[in-house]
Parts: structure tokens; sequence; C-alpha cells
């Protein structure tokens, strides 16, 4: 069995401000520690990878957050989904299996690829970023996951975390906040 995780990366440094909206939203999560100019929520409710539930979090979170954010879903290692969602809106989405969830097919890799790197001030980064979506090399769904992290220079507390990874292993929560 491989992973299944759910998480938002939030481009911000302030931790303690994403709690507090997923404090008065009533969300449980744990919200890691600010590295690479991000936080990573790891979300209760979204990690049942419901996409409503994932989609209307990175709304709220790039609305009451006032930053972008990147939802991500592995499911089972086989397919990795992302939403990138600026003000409330989805700007670009991908699916490694676009059987499992549609992407946009109006938008090239490059444009979305694109999109990702100017939400997290990656330009340098759009030529490895339309690789690493277009590419049919890997294996697992985490891979994929931390290539697009390492190129985009986002944090790497979201490789294999969601909400239930935590809570599984508290060792490895302790330098997460969490909220209820």
């Amino acid at each position: 069995m491989g992973n299944f995780y759910v998480n938002h990366t939030v481009r911000t440094e302030d931790r303690d401000k994403v709690a507090a909206v997923l404090r008065r939203s009533g969300h449980t999560a744990y919200v890691s520690p600010a590295k690479n100019g991000c936080v990573v929520v790891a979300e209760k409710e979204a990690d049942t990878q419901d996409t409503d539930r994932i989609v209307s979090l990175a709304r709220s979170l790039s609305v009451e957050g006032q930053a972008p954010v990147l939802a991500v879903l592995d499911h089972d290692d086989d397919c990795l989904a992302l939403g990138l969602y600026v003000s409330g809106q989805e700007i670009a989405d991908y699916s490694s299996d676009p059987d499992f969830i549609p992407a946009d097919k109006e938008t090239s890799l490059a444009d979305r690829a694109a999109k990702l790197c100017a939400a997290f001030d990656a330009a340098q980064a759009v030529e490895t970023v339309t690789a690493i979506l277009g590419s049919t090399t890997y294996v697992f769904a985490y891979e994929r996951h931390q290539a697009l992290v390492d190129a985009l220079g986002l944090s790497d507390f979201a490789i294999c975390y969601g909400f239930g990874d935590l809570e599984q292993r508290p060792d490895e929560a302790t330098q997460w906040l969490k909220t209820a």
C-alpha cells in the first residue's frame, strides 16, 4: 500500500496567522514550522481525500491567509493531484492521472508550470517544473511531489504528511502546531 496524504502549502512565514485562520473556522489541523517561506497545513477533514473539502480549505486559506496555496493530494502513491489557489480562485490544476481527477485540458503543462513558479517566486524553474509535470518516469506520486517541492523551493514538510500521518507518528509531529 502506498501513501495517502493531503496537505496545503501556504506561501507565508506566519504560522500563527495560518493557525488563527484554521481555529476561527473550526478546523482541526497541524501547521508546520515556516520553512523556505512556506507553512504546510495537514487538516483532518481534507485528509479523507474529499476533493470538495480540499478545495474549500484551499480557497479559505488563500483568501484569509492572503497568500497563494498549493493543495496536494497523493492517492495511494498512484496519483498526485494539485490545485493552486490565489485569492480564493483556482488558477492552475494538475493530475498525474487524468482518469482519477480530470485536469484542465485547455491549459498546457508549461502554462501550469509557469503559474506554479510565479506563485512561489521560482521563475527560473519553469522548464524543470514542466518536465516534472510531464514525466512518465516517477514510480510513486510522492517522488513527483518531492521533485516539485525541490524545484519550487517549498517546504519539505509537505512530503508524505497528512493529518493521519502526524496523528500516527506523534514523534514526527512535535514540531507541528496543532489546532483544535
